[in-house]
């Protein structure tokens, strides 16, 4: 039982959605990889791959927040946020 409320009201790790400055920027930047010659709309890449301590790293993007999220990562249908470490999340906790 204590488990249970310990995990109920610990914070689930909602991760910040990109402002419409960095949504811009992100924009810009994918249009200047793709040598954007049109004025037509193009959806940004579905992944990202960085390199971190040598390793490489899947990122994925999230259209609604408009971020690349971490592993592990996805986006909660019932908050509509992304949340770190879904897996730890179950379905008896109370809403996000």
């Amino acid at each position: 039982m204590g488990t249970l409320l310990r995990t109920s009201f610990s914070d689930p790790g909602v991760l910040p959605r990109a402002t419409p400055d960095e949504a811009a920027d992100l924009e810009r930047q994918i249009d200047i990889a793709n040598g954007a010659s049109s004025g037509g709309y193009r959806p940004p890449p579905r992944t990202k791959e960085i390199i971190i301590n040598g390793q490489t790293v899947k990122l994925k993007y999230c259209f609604t927040c408009k971020i690349f999220r971490p592993p592990r990562a996805s986006h909660c249908s019932l908050c509509d946020n992304c949340v770190g470490n879904i897996l730890t999340r179950t379905a008896c906790r109370a809403p996000c």
